[in-house]
């Protein structure tokens, strides 16, 4: 027997597979993605599930009408301008004037301000006449979705206005997508380089090594950066900086590779034609170094031989002073020896010669008194104290004594003293008892050239007045020799090349041999200077000194 539908035994097994399918409908009504919320023909809400109440940012009392609950909320169009509950399609469908609603874009603007958008989708309930009896709202949120959109529309408007060229390969290598900035790099437009290789751009710049390192790098998940040669469709090359990324899924597998191009074939035509401009200019400037080497080389074998002329002429002047000077001092020594001659003939010999006469007469004459011998005896010895004077005369010219005996201050002033008195010139004398410490080659020198140029001032000056200075400073021993007579042209330089000065030349030759300096300063018209200066260290000082002279000022004569 089957059972009827009314029979007793089949009535529990009924009402628990309704409480069985209520069950399973509440699960899915409560933990579905979707809110969903339930209103009955006024709008009263019956029943809203928890993701409703997320998005919504609020939990509703059941038993509020559709109209209250959303006085706390805001419902806005997509382009952000306000919806009223009247106009909602809710309300729409409520009223009839739409069958439903299918995919409706609303924004929710929550009570603490936030929005949502949510894709709205409506369904009536009706009863067995046809009537509206409610309605089942169900709507779930895009915010995210939207947000990725805008974001890809973003990136892909980007992409598309970018100045680098850009394409998008899958795994494979395969081109996906290209900006149009590819398109102005290389020539070929999306029609003829979507689905093709990437090798499409590739030249035979580079070796099968670069490319597998290349490949290498980024199928390891790495990025490659590196400056690469490829080829336009038209042939041409480019040089392009150019950056490979891999793009990975959420488990970490790469699906497509991005590259970027930017053109950098001008930049590199202009770093060659710098570089060549470069070494152009290291040429040029090498060149001019070389031209430069070439004419100091040709300058320094034109001074050099203007060295060389000068130093021939000077070697000739020198040679020419040399005779001049061994002439002179020949005719010095012939003079010096004529004059000891006429002096040793015209008063030696004839001074002896009387004393011989005399001595004769005293052995004939018979002497009357003791007197007379007396006077005749005192008359001889005046002519051998005559004799006598007259060969320290000789002797002191030669070499003075007092030079090596007393030292060179008291041999000037006797020499000055004798000068005066022959020459009626006034000698005024200052000294430094340092002087002294010259040894004898220094002392000899400075008053052989304190003879020598009184000598000139009396042959050529024609001065009254001589001053004479020696003086130690320094270390250094100075002698100044200053008249007031008419003085010369030139001056120290012009000394080598004038034969009528070899007594300055001689000066000269007598101080630089032991190390010193000499020079003379003259103006016609005006006062002469001759200044000698020696180093205290030139020659050794004397091994008993005399006793030293304080400084003093000396008038000679």
């Amino acid at each position: 027997m089957i059972p009827t539908p009314d029979s007793p035994a089949e009535a529990p097994s009924a009402a628990e597979a309704l409480r069985a399918s209520e069950a399973r409908y509440r699960t899915l009504f409560e933990l579905g993605p979707m809110a969903v919320y339930c209103c009955d023909a006024s709008g009263v809400i019956q029943e809203y599930n928890h993701r409703a109440a997320e998005l919504w940012g609020c939990q509703p009392a059941l038993g509020d009408t559709d109209q209250k609950f959303c006085g706390s909320l805001k419902l806005l169009r997509p382009d952000g301008t306000c919806m009223p509950h009247d106009q909602s399609p809710i309300a729409d469908v409520l009223h009839g004037l739409l069958p439903s609603v299918c995919d409706a874009e609303v924004i929710i603007q929550r009570p603490d301000g936030t929005q949502v958008t949510v894709i709205v989708n409506i369904r009536p309930q009706k009863n067995a006449s046809g009537e509206i009896t409610g309605v089942i709202n169900c709507f779930y949120d895009i915010s995210e979705h939207k947000q990725t959109f805008a974001a890809l529309q973003l990136a892909n408007t980007a992409m598309e206005s970018a100045g680098n060229a850009i394409f998008i390969t899958d795994h494979g290598g395969i081109i996906q997508y290209i900006n149009p900035a590819f398109t102005a790099l290389t020539g070929y437009p999306s029609s003829e380089a979507l689905g093709q290789k990437a090798s499409l751009v590739r030249s035979d710049t580079h070796g099968q090594a670069f490319y597998q390192d290349l490949w290498q790098t980024v199928l390891a998940g790495h990025v490659w950066s590196g400056q690469i040669t490829n080829r336009h469709k038209n042939g041409d090359l480019y040089v392009s900086d150019q950056t490979i990324a891999p793009v990975k899924d959420s488990k970490g597998d790469i699906i497509h590779f991005v590259s970027i191009q930017e053109d950098i074939t001008a930049r590199k035509h202009a770093e060659e034609a710098q570089h060549r401009a470069e070494v152009l200019a290291a040429s040029n400037q090498k060149l001019e170094l070389e031209i430069l080497h070439r004419k100091t080389v040709e300058n320094a074998l034109r001074n050099s031989q203007a060295t060389s002329d000068e130093l021939l002429e000077n070697s000739r002047q020198m040679q020419q002073q040399l005779r001049q000077l061994s002439r002179q001092a020949l005719q010095a020594q012939e003079d010096e020896r004529k004059r000891i001659s006429r002096e040793l003939h015209d008063v030696i010999a004839q001074t002896l010669t009387g004393i011989n006469v005399r001595l004769a007469l005293l052995q004939k004459e018979n002497c009357t008194s003791m007197q007379e011998l007396r006077e005749k005896i005192a008359q001889t010895q005046q002519l051998v104290a005559k004799s006598v004077d007259t060969v320290h005369r000789f002797a002191r010219d030669l070499r003075p004594a007092m030079l090596d005996d007393l030292g060179l201050i008291p041999a000037l002033e006797s020499y000055l003293k004798d000068f005066t008195q022959q020459t009626g010139l006034e000698v005024n004398l200052k000294t430094d008892a340092g002087v002294e410490e010259l040894g004898s080659p220094g002392r000899t020198v400075l008053y052989r050239v304190a003879q020598e140029a009184l000598t000139n001032v009396v042959r050529h000056a024609r001065a009254t007045r001589v001053d004479i200075s020696i003086q130690k400073h320094d270390g250094i021993h100075s002698m100044v020799i200053t008249d007031n007579g008419q003085g010369f042209a030139g001056d120290d330089a012009s000394l080598p090349k004038s034969s009528s000065r070899l007594g300055l030349l001689g000066m000269r030759e007598r101080v630089e041999i032991i190390g010193g300096t000499f020079c003379v300063a003259s103006v016609p018209g005006q006062h002469t200077t001759v200044l000698v200066e020696i180093p205290a260290d030139s020659n050794a000082p004397m091994k008993n000194p005399p006793a030293l002279h304080a400084p003093h000022h000396h008038p000679a004569g």
